[in-house]
């Protein structure tokens, strides 16, 4: 995995999804260091810290400020498709996978 993030280093790594997902995947990979922030829909953990890191958490209209950004799904995989579509909204250039599959 860290071969996988090592090779996205031009770009900047973002989460979506700050829960329970999310935090396992960081802190058991411990791959906090590649990863830029979070960002989450739920207004009630924007602006604090993805539960054991350093990642703040943002609202997903901030994408729209990055240039090729990796987006890596933590979300139930379900709802990919849907989430897909509303990250490309906000950021056409976002290359979106799932942590599911990577």
């Amino acid at each position: 995995l860290k071969k996988f993030f090592k090779s996205k280093k031009e770009n900047n790594i973002i989460l979506f999804g700050a829960g329970h997902h999310a935090s396992t995947f960081v802190n058991f990979n411990e791959c906090e260091n590649f990863i830029d922030f979070v960002i989450d829909d739920n207004i009630n953990k924007q602006n604090k810290y993805l539960s054991g890191t350093k990642l703040l958490i943002f609202k997903k209209t901030i994408l729209s400020e990055f240039t090729n950004p990796l987006i890596l799904l933590t979300t139930n995989p379900e709802n990919d498709s849907f989430i897909t579509k509303k990250i490309l909204e906000i950021n056409p250039s976002a290359e979106i996978l799932s942590i599911f599959s990577i």
